[in-house]
């Protein structure tokens, strides 16, 4: 059971949290969980995912991933560079849309 939120946001129905487990799980602080919405047969469900487990949506908010406690474990770490790429290539993204607008004289 987590001991503290100290953020949440969704992002396409993807919804991200920075979740401190220390009092039931001492070597984890705070740890990232993911929840994305995904269609069943008989409806909508939820899957929760742990960073440590590598999910694959990857938009989570800078916000977040600064309140996060450092990881050794492999899959969390790729998780997180795979989060910082996305936000990288949003900026040069949108570096590039602001260099083809054009000026009006």
């Amino acid at each position: 059971m987590a001991e503290r939120l100290y953020d949440l946001t969704d992002y396409n129905n993807v919804y991200y949290l920075a979740v401190d487990f220390s009092k039931n799980h001492p070597d984890i602080e705070i740890n990232a969980v993911v929840f994305f919405e995904r269609d069943a047969r008989n409806g909508r469900s939820i899957k929760p995912l742990d960073e440590a487990m590598g999910p694959w949506p990857c938009e989570c908010p800078k916000r977040i991933l600064d309140h996060l406690s450092p990881s050794l474990i492999v899959d969390a770490l790729d998780w997180r560079a795979r989060c910082k790429q996305f936000h990288e290539e949003q900026k040069v993204a949108q570096s590039e849309s602001r260099r083809r607008r054009p000026t009006l004289r």
